[in-house]
């Protein structure tokens, strides 16, 4: 890929993450009673699937700022909180796994695995998080259990952040799978293992 192509992808991907992270605003502010339904896990994903080396890291970690900035303007939340350190720490890792396994090569299925795979591990953390700090939890394994499916009483079961993650991640996934194909950066063909 020519270093032209090279920056015209990055800044069209530069582009869509602006947009999604607009609609991850949209979304809180305007569809409350569609919590965690957001594309920041299939995002950090695919920017490491699709672009080259570590530097679009700081394209997803700084775009999550941003819309955490404005989300935390808009809905009164604090900002830069211990616990959402960790989330975005969730976010390197997810962006590490993109680096490690060959997604391009290996086709959708693989990318669509890679994807549930990083939705489930971003929710066990992040329940896990508020578990350890939200003293509403008793800090007992039965308590981390209340905290990954039912969650706190008068909230939304904690079950449903994770349909909405992985309904999101799917959806913005294959979005975001089915553009770097249009652009080439992914084979149509899936590797053949032998």
């Amino acid at each position: 890929m020519t270093s032209t192509l090279r920056s015209r992808t990055f800044f069209f991907v530069a582009a869509v993450f602006l947009l999604v992270a607009g609609f991850r605003v949209g979304r809180a502010v305007f569809l409350p009673e569609l919590p965690n339904f957001s594309p920041v896990p299939a995002m950090a994903l695919c920017a490491a699937a699709f672009l080259p080396g570590w530097s679009p890291l700081l394209l997803v970690l700084g775009i999550v700022a941003l819309s955490d900035a404005a989300l935390a303007a808009a809905l009164g939340f604090p900002l830069l909180t211990p616990e959402q350190m960790l989330l975005w720490g969730a976010l390197v890792f997810i962006f590490a796994l993109g680096k490690t396994l060959p997604l391009r090569a290996w086709g959708f299925p693989a990318f669509a695995m890679a994807l549930i795979g990083g939705s489930v591990g971003f929710y066990l953390l992040a329940n896990s998080v508020s578990w350890s700090a939200d003293p509403g939890y008793s800090k007992s394994l039965a308590g981390w259990w209340q905290a990954q499916t039912i969650g706190l009483p008068g909230f939304p079961p904690t079950w449903m952040f994770l349909r909405n993650s992985l309904i999101s991640d799917l959806l913005f996934g294959s979005l975001f799978f089915a553009t770097a194909r249009r652009m080439s950066l992914v084979s149509s063909e899936p590797r053949v293992a032998g």
